[in-house]
């Protein structure tokens, strides 16, 4: 399960980092790539998404994924949050808006960037709190 829910993961972070969205990693699979190993079957994301990139990001996450856009628009603007739905493996990924105070600023400071297996483009950088 880590294996594909890593995958499905690195898949969005991927799209994210090519949008210049920034994130981190956190639930049970962060907690998994820290060593201490949680078992759940989702993902979670915290993303720091404007607004202006919310069409942009529903546009290229919908081929592989179910989006609902209204409500990616609605957790951006109140910074609050939505899910994604990986369609070949039905995982569910949630994306949780950064918000704007004292806490979220400094669990964005503590994230850490943390080099994940030996995929074939040799490697791969995750952010995780």
């Amino acid at each position: 399960m880590l294996g594909e829910a890593l995958r499905i993961a690195l898949q969005v972070i991927d799209i994210l980092d090519e949008l210049g969205i920034s994130y981190h990693l956190g639930g049970s699979l962060a907690s998994s790539l820290h060593g201490v190993p949680r078992q759940t079957r989702d993902v979670d994301l915290v993303v720091d998404l404007p607004l202006a990139l919310v069409p942009t990001l529903v546009s290229r996450l919908e081929k592989d994924f179910y989006v609902d856009a209204d409500r990616a628009r609605s957790a951006a603007r109140r910074r609050s949050s939505f899910n994604i739905i990986h369609l070949a493996s039905a995982l569910k990924l949630d994306l949780f808006v950064r918000g704007t105070g004292g806490f979220d600023a400094t669990e964005f400071e503590r994230r850490t960037l943390l080099s994940v297996g030996n995929p074939p483009r040799g490697g791969c950088r995750v952010n995780c709190r």
